[in-house]
């Protein structure tokens, strides 16, 4: 931004919803373009209640063809756990690797392994679509993920003739509190608050009281799978990027802003 010159966000207060551990590079994006941020995490990534699906998957990591991981906190989880159990990350230099957006690439590359594949599309059926492209019949497939995920991907997989062994590797669970209650937060003023995945979305309501209290507060969504979360608790999604990151969920939300100077 030029000196002297107004940043488009400035003066607007947007509420984060991410884990902690996953919200600097959104804050600091919002940030840069003079907004106020206030995290407001609704979700805490923790262990999974039972190791043993994921130390079996682990064991038998030579016998998998695949191993897609569809967000960070399972690239993250799954190279734990195998630092925990002696393994070295270079188990997976072997296989083909599928990662579902350039940030979860990003974080596998960080870590030396090389993606075969990542979707135009940064979901699930994008996701499935290319693999099954690539002709996965008869193929055995690992996803280490979140408990509750979407079962799209899974159930495509075996359509498409492969082996798919969804295990958990962490749980994204509701945090036991919060330092201030969200009417509070609202009450000061809020413009815009932003959902990054359907857990934020259906926590976020855990805390609300009543969904009147976001009357003329902006609802900013990473993509349509949380968008339609979102409509299903009676709310309208006012932002959605074209691409289903957090820099381009940024930039929308500036250009929404700036649409209404």
């Amino acid at each position: 931004m030029g000196e002297g010159k107004t940043q488009p966000l400035t003066g607007r207060r947007i509420l984060i919803t991410r884990a902690i551990e996953q919200a600097e590079e959104f804050s600091v994006l919002l940030e840069n373009y003079g907004a106020q941020v206030i995290p407001f995490p609704t979700i805490e990534i923790a262990s999974p209640d039972d190791w043993r699906p994921l130390d079996r998957a682990i064991k038998g990591i030579d016998t998998y063809d695949w191993v897609i991981f569809t967000s960070v906190n399972g690239v993250r989880s799954f190279s734990q756990r195998l630092k925990d159990k002696g393994v070295n990350i270079t188990v997976l230099a072997e296989k083909n690797i599928c990662a579902i957006g350039p940030r979860t690439q990003g974080e596998l590359e960080e870590m030396g392994l090389t993606v075969t594949f990542m979707p135009a599309e940064y979901r699930a059926e994008g996701v499935a679509e290319g693999l099954k492209t690539r002709g996965i019949n008869g193929q055995k497939i690992l996803l280490p993920r979140a408990r509750h995920a979407r079962k799209i991907l899974p159930d495509a997989l075996r359509e498409a003739g492969a082996v798919a062994d969804e295990v958990e590797a962490y749980r994204a669970v509701r945090p036991a509190k919060t330092l201030d209650s969200i009417e509070a937060i609202l009450s000061k003023g809020i413009d815009v608050v932003t959902f990054t995945s359907s857990s934020t979305v259906r926590n976020f309501m855990e805390f609300v009281s009543d969904k009147t209290i976001m009357h003329g507060v902006k609802v900013a969504v990473i993509g349509p799978i949380t968008a339609e979360t979102v409509k299903n608790y009676g709310l309208e999604p006012h932002i959605t990027p074209a691409e289903y990151t957090i820099p381009a969920l940024v930039e929308a939300i500036v250009e929404y802003f700036q649409r209404r100077v």
